[in-house]
């Protein structure tokens, strides 16, 4: 199903910007 992959990728992609935004809050704030 198409649309499933293309919900799926969707999905990845948003999980993977908000992972990177977390980890450069990480080292923003790192002593």
């Amino acid at each position: 199903n198409v649309g499933v992959a293309n919900n799926t990728n969707e999905i990845t992609q948003r999980v993977n910007t908000i992972a990177d935004e977390i980890l450069a809050d990480v080292e923003r704030k790192k002593f």
